[in-house]
């Protein structure tokens, strides 16, 4: 560059031209020069900067794959923890729930016979306790569910009374190897009937009383109930006091989160999870409850819960507990056959003696390959069985069963009776053609309103499998039926799967999905002129509209 300005400025002197001439070019060439250097140099920064931005975009994007690289390592080890997570909770759930089925089963079988006082006491506590310790499991493996607010909180009649004496009688026992003194105080105006979640009040107190008998060593565990009034609401009052070990004031701000102990010392080692309190907490604002908490080092703890209460009718409790809705059992039944597949053998019990007092029939199998041979020579009117099984999966096992139009017992209706209690697994049966999906422990009515169900119907094989979703009481079908009669269908598929949206769109999208598969299966009769085959598959869609 320098020397073609050269060769210009010579050339422009060389010139027969005036000096103001030359002097004017000059000028021009030399600002001509000035810009060529700008850019010269712009164009070396810009390549130098080019080069630099090259250069760390290339680092970026190795950094980059790099960290998609982990990223994708870290999406694969969290996908396998969930998996292992899910997997660990229903073989927990499976563990946990089966022994306690055996326990509930041979506690409403007791109720059936003649008991002293003393002896229904104790029965009574029996049941109760694994009642409150079902829900504990369930609240324990969906502890995600409770802090989201998810769980269903009930309002049904019940007696302070009983609920109270239920509460002194499974903590009694500990309290007295202790040499506590377990103390219930109730005002004398807080009414016998109440209206709300008896399970879960029972599960607060129990909480908050299991832990003032846990860390309290010597003195006094009470219990005070009052009720507050006001002009438009009415709040129960709970004050639970212990001369326990008390908690210095620090602590009190972490004792209501997940997993927290703050008594953990190597003197002395607590049992317990850490949730109790965090539980109770979530529990409370679901209830719209409020829980607050006062504590001495050495003292000991006193823990107040206001609860909002209604008050309900008599009459209202009276006919809740007055037994109309019980299912007469028809003597057709009698000629029913029945197979339970089921390995466990306190099930297996509980199962037989329901059935004796219903005077049905029922043959049992402990295994799949068992219940396979009975199902190949045997034709039942209802399966019921097990998912897990020592020799295999019993969900499988149905769905051979359902597919296989060779089977004598391909359009048997089918009940799961699971400990698992998986909503992925639920589902999946479901669909497949499972009539109810039961989860244990269950009570023997349940049980009783699903077999009622299939053994009422003309055709129990193409009874759509999602009705059984929902247990109807009396008064429950006859507002289905109001709403059949109106032609309000939407309102009457919201009463039978409980107005749970994500399940009515589910239904919907079965319904479509099964009318589709029914009448293709339904041309592809009618062509080869399959008349049974033809009216099976005009049948089922009936039944599913």
């Amino acid at each position: 560059m320098p020397e073609h300005i050269n060769n210009l400025r010579q050339l422009i002197l060389s010139q027969n031209i005036s000096k103001q001439a030359q002097e004017e070019m000059l000028i021009e060439l030399k600002k001509t020069e000035k810009k060529l250097k700008i850019a010269e140099f712009k164009i070396k920064r810009t390549l130098i900067d080019k080069k630099i931005i090259t250069n760390v975009l290339n680092q970026t994007i190795d950094e980059l794959n790099i960290k998609s690289n982990k990223l994708e390592q870290q999406k694969q080890l969290i996908e396998e923890q969930v998996k292992f997570k899910e997997q660990l909770f229903a073989n927990v759930s499976h563990e946990l729930r089966t022994p306690l089925n055996g326990i509930l089963g041979m506690s409403y079988l007791f109720q059936e016979t003649i008991l002293d006082k003393k002896q229904q006491a104790y029965i009574d506590i029996i049941k109760s306790s694994a009642d409150n310790l079902l829900i504990i499991i369930n609240d324990i493996l969906n502890l995600s569910k409770i802090n989201a607010g998810q769980v269903k909180i009930m309002k049904e009649p019940f007696e302070s009374t009983k609920l109270y004496s239920d509460l002194y009688g499974l903590l009694i026992v500990k309290a007295k190897e202790k040499n506590l003194k377990l103390i219930f105080e109730t005002a004398a105006d807080v009414p016998k009937l109440l209206l709300g979640d008896r399970t879960r009040i029972s599960q607060i107190l129990l909480n908050l009383l299991n832990n003032a008998v846990k860390f309290t060593h010597e003195g006094t565990v009470k219990l005070r109930t009052k009720i507050l009034k006001s002009s438009d609401t009415q709040e129960l009052l709970f004050e639970i006091t212990d001369t326990g070990i008390g908690m210095r004031k620090e602590q009190l701000e972490s004792i209501f989160e997940s997993f927290v102990q703050v008594h953990n010392s190597k003197e002395r080692i607590y049992e317990g999870t850490g949730l109790g309190l965090n539980i109770v907490k979530n529990l409370l604002s679901l209830m719209k409850g409020t829980i607050k908490v006062d504590s001495e080092l050495n003292v000991g703890t006193r823990f107040v819960v206001r609860l909002p209460i209604e008050i309900p009718l008599e009459q209202d409790y009276l006919s809740q507990n007055s037994g109309n809705n019980t299912i007469k059992i028809s003597e057709l039944w009698q000629n029913k056959k029945l197979i339970y597949i089921e390995d466990n053998k306190a099930n297996i019990l509980y199962a037989k003696h329901i059935f004796e007092n219903w005077n049905i029939p029922l043959d049992i199998a402990e295994n799949i390959t068992e219940g396979k041979n009975k199902l190949k020579h045997q034709k039942y009117d209802c399966i019921l069985s097990d998912i897990k099984l020592p020799d295999g999966n019993g969900l499988e096992m149905l769905e051979e069963v359902l597919t296989d139009n060779t089977a004598i017992n391909h359009k048997t209706a089918m009940i799961v009776l699971t400990a698992s209690a998986n909503e992925k697994e639920e589902k999946r049966a479901l669909k497949m053609g499972v009539h109810s999906y039961i989860s244990k422990p269950f009570p023997p009515n349940c049980l009783l309103k699903a077999l009622n169900e299939i053994l009422e119907i003309e055709n129990p094989s193409v009874h759509l499998a999602t009705v059984s979703k929902a247990y109807l009481k009396t008064k429950e079908t006859n507002l289905l039926n109001k709403a059949w009669q109106t032609k309000d269908y939407l309102n009457a598929m919201g009463q039978v799967l409980q107005n749970d949206t994500q399940y009515m769109l589910e239904a919907i999208d079965m319904f479509l999905e099964e009318v589709k598969i029914s009448l293709a299966k339904s041309k592809k009769a009618l062509q080869k002129k399959d008349l049974d085959t033809l009216y099976f598959h005009i049948h089922s869609i009936k039944s599913i509209a």
